[in-house]
């Protein structure tokens, strides 16, 4: 008996991908890493936690918006109609501070479940690969693999879903899409380029010591 997450298909097929995907990267998470931080309005408060758990102070200011009416702009003065009031705003510190206390912590893993994360992705690839061998074995050339998907002739596509397991669900083949696909078959893709070699000449150098005694000597140099 099949169980269901969720009784609208698609919701149920996205909630089951969303937990095995979630639990593949949880399986090789190598570093738990964690955070706490608290809110004091004083700072001695904060640094009395600070020194007793091990943590790092930050602060905040808090400021109060301040809007101040300028008048009616001087391009909209002797014209007819309403006019809006021009104002600026300005950000202005109350001397209020807020301190920020934070603990981070981070811890190495015991890399046991990432074995496990490998076994289960090499599931997958032989799973893949028996499929490509049944394939070619009943004479449906494969052009390209990526992931989980097959590229082949829209001529095989009856046989194909005779061959693998054809149906809905998670986990079956299906036809994602018949256009838009471009074969490695055209010449003008597969085109063997020359490489225009450039030739490089030997340099050759005539060196000449200076002597010791211009060592110094700015201008011989």
């Amino acid at each position: 008996m099949e169980n269901k997450l969720s009784e609208n298909r698609e919701e149920d097929q996205l909630l089951k991908k969303t937990v095995v995907n979630v639990s593949f990267g949880v399986m090789e998470k190598q570093t738990n890493k964690a955070q706490r931080s608290k809110l004091f309005d004083s700072f001695e408060e904060a640094k009395f936690y600070s020194e007793k758990f091990g943590g790092v102070i930050n602060f905040i200011n808090e400021y109060e918006e301040h809007k101040t009416d300028t008048g009616i702009d001087s391009i909209d003065k002797d014209v007819d109609g309403d006019h809006q009031a021009m104002h600026n705003l300005k950000q202005v510190a109350t001397g209020n501070t807020l301190y920020i206390m934070s603990i981070q912590a981070e811890a190495s893993m015991t890399n046991g479940f990432r074995f496990i994360k490998e076994l289960l992705l090499q599931h997958h690839n032989f799973y893949l690969q028996r499929s490509y061998d049944l394939l070619n074995e009943n004479g449906v050339k494969v052009f390209t693999v990526k992931t989980d998907a097959f590229t082949i002739q829209k001529s095989n596509l009856e046989q194909a879903s005779e061959l693998l397991n054809w149906q809905e669900g998670i986990g079956s083949w299906r036809l994602n899409r018949d256009s838009d696909i471009i074969f490695p078959t055209d010449d003008s893709i597969l085109r063997l380029r020359e490489n225009k070699l450039i030739e490089i000449h030997e340099h050759t150098a005539n060196p000449t010591p200076p002597a010791i005694a211009y060592e110094y000597n700015l201008d011989k140099l």
